[in-house]
């Protein structure tokens, strides 16, 4: 009987749904237009005069995906509240005052991508709604009064949000779904994020974003098509175009492990969402997806709700649906239930998924699926508002304004083997999200069940061994591995240009074979074992790195010894390495930024060694032999100059007795470098080259602090200010003119003096004006513009990158080793906040002045001359 009623109901409803395509194709075959005005804007007009009425949607690239250095405020959000309230030329609330005088209605969204406008009146009073709506997207006031009310009602918002669980458990999929996109922030924003907004924030970027070329302005209904027109092009085409501001916008990594996250809040209901990585508009999955979504849980006979709602009785409600904005989206399965059953659910709709991975789907449901999909997306298309807003989107997201209408027709076409394939290539546990909110009163069963496992970590400590070596060790328990550096002072500054590169051929070599192993051995050896083993060498250290798991502790020290007191520098290994580094140099010198900062260092420091790159030249390569690298190593690897840091898995105590015992008769050999400081820099230099590449580069380099010097805070905080999506050269240059690719400021302390660089890239044409702006806003630095803000914002950065920078063990090992070598000491890291945390905008205006000295400077310029 089931299947005769459904059979029945379908043939029912494909009439419908051919007379809806009919009647689809009829408005769509009328004055379908696309203009690009002059300055930009697109306008598209449909007429439809099946009723009197007229609506005009506006679309702006203006949401969560686009907010860049704002990401996650809900800036867009903000600016959409702020357009209702007044412009240049009307007040406070006469916006609604006129709009009711139209007896239409207005109204604005804010998503994922885009910000839309859309105003519905009679068709008489379409002038005067286009007129109203250029006004409010080119002349919004920004009322600082107004401002902060908009801010208190959308701090209550947030809270609202908050008090909703079913907005809250899709915030947290969201969330933890999205590692690197901006998917997985708030459009409405974070309330810390949102009180940090300035008037000026906002007016920048709706300034940068409400611009005509970044506008859709779509028109459907009772219009003539060359009239309205006409009238558009009188109000939007007096708008000059501005600098394109294409959205940078992080990809998301693929998704390889089951991610969860729970949350217990005071509710009595338990709550749950599984969200799959998918596609975007513009994939064409997105069909079979649609379906899928319709055959799971978008029904009353659905799969999901026949089995866990009606049979089961394991969810008191569950729906699917397939997410696809812009970028790739999700396909998310939402349930409501009993706290006690959740779970089994959870178990039940993987099964559901598993089935159609595995055997497909049923031709009835198929097809009431497809039925359902299609007549849903044409009944949106009833009205002017439902047309004007799918035209609108279908040419900002897939840059077509008939997608809508091809749409149904690529629904039709869906089969059963495309819904399974769906199934199968999306719908797995390793591209799996769940999100559950259970109640409070649960918090303490959960915690007993799975509480985590303790997280010992002991301060770090060091001894000296009785022959010198200096040895750092740092228990860290979390995981069972560990990571351990040995480094030695040397680099390119013990280097001449005779024997350039000799530092790093030596830490490489001592990885080419021993007296015990051959090089492939050695390699073998600790990666079969899921090790890993590396050589470093740059301007002050050499050395190598090693990491394990921790039941491999032995070999790994084995291989430790064996390297440092056994390697043979073996000739025909010379020979080959040699031939990596010819190449490893032809390629910096094809690219634009190692050619430029490997001048400016040249530039800056003359016959000083940090001029000199790292890996040589090819004519100090060339002369290097065997006998070189073995009395370089004699030289500066001995114990009064090695610093070992071991972090990790392991007990200090006993890790001491078993380096001691690996490593005890090196013989105890004090080592005293001595390098001639470098010449002060005096007068500017100034050098220009010539490279065929697309891209020119503009670079400024002044003399920096040294290593123990309380300066190099200051500059890391410079730098800062600088640099970075919210760093001044970033706003002057990138954002504002759009001037640049790619910029930045360093700050680089050495031994015995540094160097403050800050960078450009952008075209040849624009190189000039560029420079001009980069120096414009040095000197501004220099002169004391500075905000507290600007200081207060990038000692958060930096505070905050060294954190997650000395996560790894081999980060921490490495750091603490280098400290140490410098003579700041293993545990300088410790109190770096605090140094930063101290420094104030008056500390920062002190640094510009000192170090930002026009008079002693070098400037490089590398003028791309490609086609």
């Amino acid at each position: 009987m089931r299947g005769k009623k459904l059979t029945k109901n379908l043939r029912k409803r494909y009439v419908f749904i051919l007379s809806a395509i009919l009647f689809l194709q009829i408005i769509c075959a009328v004055s379908e237009g696309k203009e690009v005005l002059s300055n930009g804007l697109t306008v598209i007009i449909k007429e439809e005069h099946s009723h009197p009425v007229v609506t005009i949607q506006v679309t702006i690239g203006a949401g969560l995906s686009s907010e860049g250095v704002w990401a996650g405020s809900g800036i867009s959000h903000f600016v959409e509240h702020m357009l209702f309230k007044g412009t240049q030329t009307r007040k406070l609330g006469q916006i609604e005052e006129e709009v009711k005088s139209y007896g239409g209605v207005i109204n604005a969204t804010t998503g994922l991508d885009s910000t839309n406008i859309y105003i519905t009146v009679p068709k008489e009073h379409v002038r005067e709604a286009l007129g109203l709506l250029e006004d409010i997207v080119f002349n919004s006031a920004f009322d600082s009064r107004e401002l902060e009310k908009e801010r208190e009602v959308i701090l209550k918002e947030i809270r609202l949000n908050q008090d909703d669980p079913a907005r809250r458990v899709m915030r947290h999929l969201w969330r933890t779904s999205f590692l690197s996109h901006p998917y997985k922030l708030s459009v409405i924003g974070h309330k810390e994020l949102l009180k940090a907004l300035k008037r000026n924030d906002l007016v920048e970027y709706y300034s940068s974003r409400f611009v005509p070329n970044n506008l859709t302005v779509t028109v459907v209904g009772d219009v003539n098509a060359g009239d309205t027109l006409e009238q558009i092009e009188s109000l939007f085409g007096k708008y000059q175009r501005k600098q394109n501001l294409l959205d940078t916008v992080s990809a998301e990594p693929q998704q390889n492990s089951l991610r969860e996250v729970k949350e217990f809040i005071p509710i009595n209901l338990a709550y749950l969402a599984m969200g799959y990585h998918t596609v975007g508009l513009s994939n064409r999955d997105l069909y079979a997806l649609d379906v899928l979504s319709i055959i799971l849980g978008g029904w009353d006979e659905s799969r999901l709700k026949k089995k866990l709602v009606k049979d089961d009785q394991l969810l008191y409600a569950v729906s699917a649906f397939n997410y696809t904005p812009k970028y790739p989206g999700l396909f998310i399965v939402y349930g409501v239930g009993d706290p006690a059953k959740l779970e089994e659910a959870k178990s039940e709709i993987i099964k559901e998924i598993e089935q159609i991975a595995r055997g497909g789907v049923k031709t009835n449901e198929l097809e009431a699926a497809k039925a359902l999909v299609s007549s849903g997306y044409i009944n949106s298309l009833e009205t002017t508002s439902g047309l004007a807003g799918a035209v609108s989107q279908s040419e900002f997201l897939a840059g077509d304004p008939t997608f809508f209408k091809k749409y149904v027709g690529n629904i039709k076409r869906v089969d059963g083997d495309s819904v399974q394939t769906a199934a199968q290539k999306y719908l797995n546990n390793d591209n799996l999200t769940i999100s559950y909110l259970y109640p409070k009163s649960l918090r303490s069963a959960a915690d007993a069940v799975s509480a985590p496992a303790k997280n010992i970590a002991e301060p770090a400590r060091m001894v000296v061994l009785q022959n010198g070596i200096r040895l750092i060790l740092k228990e860290e328990k979390r995981l069972p591995k560990l990571s351990i550096v040995c480094a030695f002072l040397g680099g390119t500054r013990v280097e001449t240009k005779e024997n350039n590169g000799i530092s790093n051929l030596t830490s490489a070599m001592l990885l080419k074979g021993t007296r015990e192993r051959r090089e492939s051995e050695i390699a073998a050896a600790m990666e079969s074992r899921g090790g890993q083993i590396s050589h470093f060498s740059g301007k002050n250290t050499l050395g190598i790195s090693l990491s394990s798991l921790s039941e491999h502790t032995a070999l790994t020290l084995d291989m430790l010894e064996d390297i440092i007191k056994n390697s043979t520098f073996p000739e025909e290994e010379l020979k080959k390495e040699k031939e990596k580094l010819y190449a490893a140099i032809k390629s910096q010198d094809d690219d634009v930024y190692s050619t430029g900062f490997l001048k400016l260092r040249k530039a800056l420091f003359k016959d000083y060694p940090y001029g000199l790159r790292v890996i040589g030249e090819d004519d100090s390569l060339e002369n290097i032999t065997s006998a070189d690298i073995k009395n370089f190593y004699k030289k500066y690897c001995v114990a009064g100059n090695m610093v070992i840091a071991v972090v990790g898995d392991f007990e200090s105590d006993k890790m001491i007795r078993e380096i001691e015992s690996r490593l005890s008769d090196m013989r105890k050999t004090s080592l005293e470098i001595n390098v001639n400081a470098p010449l002060p820099l005096t007068g500017e230099v100034e050098e220009s080259y010539s490279m065929d590449r697309e891209q020119s580069l503009v670079l400024v380099g002044f003399r920096g602090a040294e290593i123990d010097s309380p300066d190099r805070f200051y500059l890391e905080v410079l730098s800062s200010v600088l640099s970075g999506e919210n760093g001044r050269l970033y706003r002057a240059i990138r954002n504002d003119l759009g001037l640049s690719y790619s910029l930045g400021t360093v700050s680089v302390p050495g031994i015995d003096t540094g160097f403050l660089i800050s960078y450009v890239a952008t075209d040849a044409e624009r190189l000039k004006k560029t420079k001009e702006i980069l120096f414009k806003e040095l000197e501004k630095v220099k002169s004391g513009s500075i905000s507290d803000q600007e200081v207060r914002l990038a000692k958060k950065a930096l505070t905050g990158r060294q954190k997650i920078s000395l996560q790894s063990y081999k980060s921490l090992a490495y750091q603490m080793t280098l400290d140490e070598m410098y003579g700041l000491g293993y545990d300088a890291y410790l109190t770096y906040s605090q140094h930063v945390s101290k420094i104030t905008q008056a500390d920062i205006v002190n640094t510009a002045k000192k170090y930002i000295d026009f008079k002693s400077l070098a400037l490089v310029t590398i003028l791309g001359e490609g086609d």
